[in-house]
C-alpha cells in the first residue's frame, strides 16, 4: 500500500485514462438545508446568496471576481492512506435541490505542495467532491477527490498554473460529471470530461473553494 500522496497520485493517474466511475452507497440522514434557487445565478447576485463554512484569512469581492486569500494548512480529506479527518478547507457555498450546473473559473498563486482552487459540491462531511487545479511536486495537475466515508483522489499531471482554468461541475439526477478547459490560446480549446460519478438522489450543497475566482455561474435548470 502507497505510504504518501506521492505514490497514491502515481497510482491514480495510471487509473483515470477518461474518466472514472463510482456506484451509489446509502443516503446520509444529516443533510443541509433545502432550497431552491431561482433557474440561473451568477456574478453579485451568485455571490449575495452564499456563505462560508471555515472562513479564509481575507475574502474581497470586485465585480464578478471574488480574490482570497487562504490560512495555513487547510484542506479536505477523509482517512485513505493516512487515517486522519481534515475538514478545514474555505468553502464559499449555497444549497441547492435537483439538477444543476456550477462553473467557475479558477486563478490562483500556486507554490507550496498541495496548494489547490476549484469547486466542491457537500452533502456533508463525509459525502463530497472536489475538484480543481493541484500542485504536487512543482507540477500542476486537474485533480478530483470523491470522498464516502474514504477519500479517492484522481488526477490529470501536466495542467499549467500559470493560466486560468475554468471549471463546471453538472449534475444530472443522481450523477455528477466534471469537465475543465483552459483559457490558454488554442486552435480548438476543447472541455474535457474528467470524472463520472454517482451521489445518493439528495439535495447538497455548491461551492466554490477559491484563491482567486471569477465570473462564478450556477444554472438550476435541466442539463
Amino acid at each position: 500500500m502507497p505510504s504518501n500522496r506521492r505514490e497514491f497520485l502515481t497510482r491514480a493517474a495510471r487509473a483515470l485514462g477518461s474518466g472514472a466511475l463510482c456506484t451509489s452507497t446509502a443516503a446520509p440522514k444529516d443533510l443541509l438545508a433545502t432550497v431552491a434557487w431561482p433557474e440561473e445565478l451568477f456574478g453579485k447576485a451568485l455571490f449575495a446568496k452564499m456563505k462560508w463554512f471555515n472562513e479564509p484569512a481575507s475574502a474581497t469581492q470586485s465585480g464578478d471576481q471574488l480574490v482570497v486569500r487562504t490560512k495555513p494548512k487547510t484542506d479536505y480529506w477523509r482517512k485513505t492512506f493516512y487515517d486522519y479527518v481534515t475538514d478545514n478547507g474555505h468553502f464559499f457555498f449555497l444549497p441547492v435541490i435537483g439538477d444543476f450546473a456550477l462553473e467557475s473559473c479558477v486563478a490562483g498563486k500556486y507554490g507550496a505542495l498541495y496548494d489547490q482552487a476549484g469547486l466542491m459540491v457537500r452533502i456533508d462531511s463525509s459525502n463530497w467532491l472536489k475538484c480543481g487545479l493541484e500542485l504536487v511536486d512543482h507540477i500542476g495537475h486537474a485533480s478530483v477527490v470523491l470522498t464516502r466515508e474514504f477519500s479517492d483522489w484522481s488526477t490529470i499531471r501536466g495542467i499549467t498554473t500559470r493560466e486560468p482554468l475554468w471549471w463546471r461541475i453538472v449534475r444530472k439526477d443522481s450523477s455528477l460529471e466534471v469537465f475543465t478547459l483552459s483559457t490558454a490560446k488554442t486552435s480548438s480549446p476543447r472541455a474535457s470530461a474528467i470524472f463520472l460519478c454517482q451521489l445518493p438522489s439528495m439535495p447538497a450543497s455548491c461551492a466554490v473553494r477559491p484563491k482567486e475566482l471569477a465570473a462564478n455561474r450556477l444554472s438550476t435548470k435541466s442539463v
